[in-house]
């Protein structure tokens, strides 16, 4: 499974919620917004540091209140161009 991958990316985000917002284990809701598992602006921009080192790529600083789950998310940056 690629890191840039859907399902690589579905994987690496669902791992990164549960680090950070301290959720449980076990599956991560993909269609849930980020902000029902308590993401705040805080979270959002430490995310999307978090993921431009895993990608090597520059994301804007709006990408996961764009795209606020992890199906649309993980969508999205699988099927962007490389910046």
């Amino acid at each position: 499974m690629s890191k840039s991958s859907k399902a690589g990316l579905s994987e690496w985000i669902a791992t990164w919620l549960r680090t950070e917002l301290g959720l449980p284990e076990g599956p991560v809701e993909t269609t849930v917004p980020f902000t029902r598992f308590g993401m705040d602006s805080v979270h959002a921009l430490m995310m999307t540091g978090d993921l431009e080192e895993h990608l090597g790529r520059r994301l804007s600083p709006t990408v996961t209140w764009d795209h606020p789950t992890v199906d649309s998310l993980s969508t999205h940056l699988s099927t962007t161009a490389v910046a």
